[in-house]
C-alpha cells in the first residue's frame, strides 16, 4: 500500500515517459508510494512497461502503462488522450526518455541524430506541449526533466547525445519562463556518470529509457564522482515535483556531480 503522502501527492495524476526502466521506473515507483496515480510510457517494443504497471498497482495505486514513441507527435497525441481519457487531468510530468549514440562525428548519420535528438529533446517538447491542456487549472503543476549532466559539461564522442542532453537544460528555463506561474519547469542532471551507468535508459527508441552517453567522457567524469543510484535520481525528480519546491523554477540540479 502506499505510504502517507508528506509532499502533496496523494491522488495526484503523474505521467514518467521512459518509465519501464532506470530513473524513469524509480521514480513512477517513489510517486506510487507516496500515493500518487501513476501513468508510464514506454516504447513499443519494450515489454517491461506491462511489468511495471502491474508492480504499482500491486502497491494500490492506480497505474497504466501505455507504448508510444515519444518522437511521434502522432503517438505523444494519442499517449495524452489516453489520460485524458482515463484520468481527465494531470498534475505531474517527468520526461525521462531517451537515446544515446557514441560515434565520432565523421561516423554520425543523420538517422543517428534524429533518433537520439528525438527521443530526448523532441520527446520532452512534445510531451509538454501535450500535457498542457491536461494541466490546466491545476493547482501545482509541475514538470521535471531527466537528463545527463555532460549537458552541462561536454564530452567527447557523443555530439548528438550531448547536443541533446544541453538542450534539455535550455528548453527547462525558457519554458519556466513561458509557463509561469502556472506550471512549474525543472530538470535534474544526472552526474559523475553516464545515465546507462545509472541503469535507467536504452539505447534504442521508443521513449523506453535514456542511455548511450559518450564512453571516453564518461570514464573521465565517473572517476571523478560516483554514479548515482537510480532511487537518488528519483528522490531528487520528486523533490523538484513536490510542495517543497514551490518556489523553484527554470532549474537544473545535478546529483551526483562529477565535476
Amino acid at each position: 500500500m502506499p505510504g502517507q503522502s508528506f509532499r502533496g501527492f496523494a491522488e495526484k495524476v503523474a505521467l514518467v515517459t521512459g518509465g519501464a526502466r532506470g530513473v524513469g521506473r524509480a521514480v513512477a515507483l517513489s510517486l506510487a508510494l507516496e500515493g500518487a496515480y501513476v501513468v508510464v510510457s514506454h516504447a513499443p517494443d519494450d515489454a517491461e512497461g506491462g511489468s511495471v504497471a502491474a508492480e504499482l498497482r500491486e502497491m494500490g495505486t492506480l497505474a497504466h502503462a501505455f507504448a508510444a514513441d515519444v518522437s511521434s507527435a502522432a503517438d505523444v497525441l494519442g499517449l495524452f488522450d489516453s489520460v485524458g481519457e482515463t484520468f481527465g487531468r494531470l498534475d505531474l510530468l517527468v520526461n525521462a526518455s531517451g537515446a544515446g549514440r557514441e560515434r565520432p562525428i565523421e561516423e554520425l548519420t543523420d538517422e543517428d541524430w534524429q533518433e537520439v535528438v528525438g527521443q530526448s529533446l523532441k520527446g520532452a517538447f512534445l510531451s509538454t506541449r501535450a500535457a498542457l491542456p491536461l494541466m490546466r487549472g491545476r493547482a501545482s503543476a509541475a514538470v521535471v526533466n531527466v537528463c545527463s549532466e555532460f549537458g552541462l559539461t561536454g564530452g567527447g564522442g557523443g555530439a548528438a547525445y550531448v547536443a541533446a542532453q544541453a538542450g534539455l537544460v535550455g528548453l527547462t528555463k525558457a519554458l519556466a519562463r513561458e509557463l509561469a506561474p502556472r506550471v512549474r519547469v525543472n530538470c535534474v542532471a544526472v552526474g559523475g556518470a553516464s545515465l546507462d551507468e545509472v541503469g535507467g535508459r536504452s539505447s534504442g527508441g521508443g521513449g523506453g529509457g535514456m542511455a548511450g552517453a559518450p564512453g571516453d567522457a564518461a570514464r573521465s567524469e565517473s572517476s571523478r564522482g560516483r554514479a548515482p543510484a537510480a532511487d537518488e535520481v528519483a528522490r531528487a525528480c520528486l523533490y523538484l515535483l513536490s510542495s517543497d519546491a514551490r518556489s523553484i523554477t527554470g532549474e537544473t540540479l545535478v546529483v551526483g556531480r562529477g565535476r
